[in-house]
């Protein structure tokens, strides 16, 4: 009689929910465990447990919306169940069933297993994220410049150099243009020596052979000793239109090989870059020279007065020289380096010419400033003269002294050296000093120190 008096007691939802049990047919307390789940199954056996073992806790949510709500506990799992409203232990109708170990609500999860990689696709973006290691954005990267040719603080450079830039990827060719009208910076490849307030003329757009790398050739020869810079406008594009992130301009450029053709015509046309105070106050020294001669100048009173007996005089290194000078009367100085060649001509501008060292000798040879010939030319106090590089035997740098000197007796002297430090003016001094000019470089003649 206990039982209907506790039963009488509870309020009428809860007296449901209790005798709910005992109208379930079969309903025994062994089978309150079990659950039947038609959306998915969660299977523990790997990792522990059962839930029907009390070592784990499974929750069964209705899927429908009651007005009533249960739950117990068997053995420590909780379940709750509903079914039109009312919830009822053992029984499941359209629930899923949820291990707390694991969580999956589209499939079967064997917790045996543990993989941490996962796929993620957005949908919209086509991004695809791969937790184990890599990401593919699926978007097409900006092109970069990788390379340009002449190299970065590359000098010497030929003024007839071509100019190449290669990019990271294929490009649209269509999209690489440059300037071949005029000195204006235009187009999307440019080269330029003053900060791009103007850019070379190009005697052709660009061309590829991969599209890869595009080459331009300058319409004329660019600039001596000149240091000029690449730029690239970010309007480039790559095959699938994809433009370069920003424009692209090289850090330090290139410089231009140092050249000077001197027209041999008596008129001085040597510039302040190539010309040498000499040991003698107002008189100077002046060399310079292009891919194909050596040019050397003189300016001095003492050439004006037309003397037989004034020589300007010139010493020029090379293999198997001589440390010892050219005989003039009396006065045969000693030389800092070993001389090969000796270029000489007198102020009366009637004899002239070149020596060489044959080993135990001086003997003349058949070119520099022969008297007459193309290679020197003379006006008042100036004279300049040329020595063809095959002559020299093409050299990658030359050694040269200038000076003046008489050979008059009694009146002998040695002034104007070039460098000025070489000697004090006198009779028969030693050389003690000289250049040594690069001229593969794109260093200016004055710009050498003396040795």
């Amino acid at each position: 009689m206990d039982r209907p008096r506790a039963l009488a007691s509870l309020p009428l939802a809860a007296l449901l929910v209790a005798i709910a049990p005992l109208a379930c047919s079969g309903g025994s307390d062994d089978d309150t465990g079990a659950t039947a789940s038609t959306s998915g199954t969660t299977d523990a056996s790997a990792s522990g447990p059962s839930p029907t073992s009390g070592a784990s806790t499974s929750t069964s949510t209705a899927a429908s919306t009651g007005d009533a709500t249960d739950t117990s506990t068997t053995g420590g799992a909780t379940e709750a169940t509903s079914t039109g409203g009312a919830t009822e232990p053992g029984t499941s109708t359209g629930v899923a069933e949820t291990d707390t170990a694991t969580s999956d609500t589209s499939s079967t999860t064997d917790t045996s297993t543990s993989d941490t990689s996962s796929t993620t696709d957005t949908g919209s973006t086509g991004t695809t994220t791969d937790t184990s290691g890599g990401t593919d954005t699926g978007v097409d990267e900006p092109p970069t410049v990788i390379s340009t040719a002449p190299d970065e603080l590359a000098e010497g450079v030929a003024a007839d150099t071509a100019i190449a830039v290669t990019f990271s990827e294929v490009m649209d060719p269509a999209t690489l243009t440059t300037n071949t009208a005029d000195t204006s910076c235009s187009g999307t490849l440019q080269v330029s020596f003053d900060q791009f307030k103007t850019c070379v003329k190009m005697a052709a757009p660009p061309s590829s052979g991969d599209e890869l790398t595009f080459t331009v050739k300058p319409a004329a020869p660019l600039g001596s000793a000149t240091t000029y810079k690449i730029r690239v406008l970010a309007d480039v594009t790559d095959m699938g239109g994809t433009a370069m992130a920003a424009d692209f301009t090289s850090a330090d450029g290139f410089t231009i090989r140092y050249f000077h053709t001197i027209v041999l015509d008596g008129v001085n046309d040597f510039t302040v870059n190539e010309t040498f105070a000499s040991s003698t106050l107002g008189q100077s020294g002046f060399v310079a020279w292009d891919t194909d001669y050596l040019y050397l100048g003189m300016k001095s009173p003492d050439l004006a007065a037309q003397s037989s007996q004034v020589w300007m005089v010139a010493y020029l290194g090379g293999m198997m020289g001589s440390s010892v000078g050219v005989l003039y009367n009396t006065q045969q100085p000693n030389l800092p380096f070993d001389a090969r060649w000796h270029l000489r001509w007198k102020a009366s501008d009637d004899y002239g010419g070149a020596l060489e060292w044959s080993g135990g000798a001086w003997s003349a040879v058949g070119f520099g400033p022969i008297a007459g010939g193309d290679d020197v030319a003379t006006a008042n106090d100036f004279v300049e003269m040329r020595v063809s590089w095959a002559d020299l035997q093409s050299p990658d740098t030359i050694e040269v002294h200038l000076g003046m000197l008489r050979e008059q007796p009694l009146s002998e002297a040695t002034w104007a050296g070039v460098p000025a430090n070489s000697y004090m003016d006198g009779y028969d001094p030693d050389y003690a000093h000289y250049f040594n000019f690069d001229v593969l470089g794109s260093l200016t003649p004055a710009a050498h120190e003396s040795l």
